[in-house]
């Protein structure tokens, strides 16, 4: 998909420009699937039951998209699915198909440390042992260059993890790059290098964590082809201690029911600069 000729990428970039895994681009992670046509015999025998890595909620492959108001509880929604499918644990009594979560933060690498052993110490599991990994750095989606980057990191750290069962975005926002999200063609070019560089190489479902309009609480911040790209969608809000989580797009499959989940603090075995014991909620 990369290259636009044999020395430059698609938006005409030289091949050169790029400094990391010089191996990606001639691997499959660039390479667009040639077009043609099959029979309707041959359709009729692909296999079309539809698999989860959450089951009926998250698709095990395609394109996810997880939106709400700052504070409304969105990164700890992601973070209880992923690491329940690090671990391997049902999640509120839907079956997980367990594999490596590849995590890709834009902000606050500690507080989400703080959130991750909130989690680990409720559900009684030893963190330094799941298959979870956590960017260094942000990202830069929108740009070629940048989306092959960081699916080069994840190629070469699954060669020992295994393939990614997950891999969260979060926030849109913090990874998108120099584009403007409100624009439909930009944000058609992100979606784009999401679906070509992370879903199709990986067969991983992406996650993507992001905001509400600014007007229209209801629905992802941007352009709508966002959520037109979507294979499912969900929306979290929060009153008081009480999160909900409501699905309003699931394209392949029925549409489950709202749920409701109460948030807790957890006291963590740390304390900060004076000396106080550090919580966080999960």
């Amino acid at each position: 998909m990369a290259k636009g000729s044999a020395t430059t990428f698609a938006d005409g970039t030289p091949l050169s420009d790029y400094t990391g895994d010089k191996s990606i681009l001639d691997s499959d992670l660039t390479k667009r699937q040639a077009f043609g046509f099959i029979t309707l015999d041959a359709l009729m025998d692909e296999e079309s039951t539809q698999s989860w890595v959450v089951r009926d909620w998250l698709p095990s492959d395609g394109l996810s998209l997880l939106f709400g108001d700052s504070g409304s509880g969105k990164t700890f929604m992601a973070l209880d699915w992923a690491l329940h499918i690090a671990a391997g644990l049902p999640w509120h009594g839907k079956e997980v198909d367990q594999g490596s979560v590849f995590y890709v933060v834009g902000e606050g690498r500690s507080g989400l440390k703080h959130r991750i052993a909130a989690w680990c110490s409720w559900y009684g599991v030893e963190p330094r042992e799941l298959p979870f990994y956590v960017s260094t750095v942000s990202a830069q989606l929108y740009d070629e260059l940048g989306a092959v980057e960081v699916s080069s990191a994840i190629k070469r750290t699954a060669n020992g993890a295994g393939t990614p069962a997950l891999i969260v975005v979060d926030t849109l926002a913090r990874n998108f790059g120099n584009g403007n999200e409100s624009n439909t063609a930009d944000m058609n070019q992100f979606v784009n290098h999401l679906d070509v560089f992370f879903c199709k190489p990986f067969s991983a479902l992406l996650l993507i964590v992001h905001h509400p309009g600014h007007g229209e609480k209801d629905r992802a911040r941007g352009a709508y082809s966002l959520h037109c790209a979507m294979d499912a969608e969900y929306q979290v809000t929060r009153d008081d201690d009480l999160v909900r989580l409501v699905c309003t797009k699931m394209k392949d499959a029925d549409t489950p029911d709202p749920m409701a989940f109460q948030s807790k603090k957890i006291e963590l075995d740390e304390v900060d600069e004076y000396g106080t014991p550090r919580t966080s909620l999960i």
